[in-house]
């Protein structure tokens, strides 16, 4: 009987999990389905951002003291109902977000290769002056 309990009480405690990717659907609006966009054109594009640095802002936001870009007051709204356990969901699902990006911004330069100008590699081009009149 404990063993059905407990699975009863660990698989709900399961479902009611935050849900970062299902949070994160009413963000998505503003933000991008990838949070890859500025959110009405005013924010900084949030997709690939620190967990830590997102749930800070996310927490900010809900207590009203951070206004960035002057949209303290819509993220209010927006964040009033997060629970913390939400909150930390959300910053984790964002952060994840931009994978292809933080991927390429992640791989070495390619050294590019400098390349001599025609008359320095013994190819000179022809030479033209159309400033002359033809004969």
């Amino acid at each position: 009987m404990k063993k059905i309990a407990l699975t009863v009480i660990f698989a709900g405690a399961t479902l009611m999990a935050a849900d970062g990717a299902a949070l994160f659907a009413k963000c998505a609006g503003c933000h991008g389905q990838k949070a890859e966009k500025k959110a009405l054109g005013k924010s900084n594009v949030i997709a690939g951002k620190k967990a830590d640095v997102i749930l800070k802002d996310l927490q900010g936001y809900k207590a009203g003291t951070l206004n960035r870009h002057g949209m303290g007051g819509v993220m209010k709204g927006q964040t009033a109902a997060l629970s913390d356990d939400d909150m930390k969901a959300l910053a984790d699902y964002i952060s994840k977000l931009g994978g292809a990006k933080k991927a390429e911004a992640a791989k070495p330069a390619e050294a590019t290769k400098a390349t001599k100008p025609a008359e320095d590699n013994g190819t000179k081009p022809a030479k033209s002056d159309d400033s002359k009149p033809a004969k």
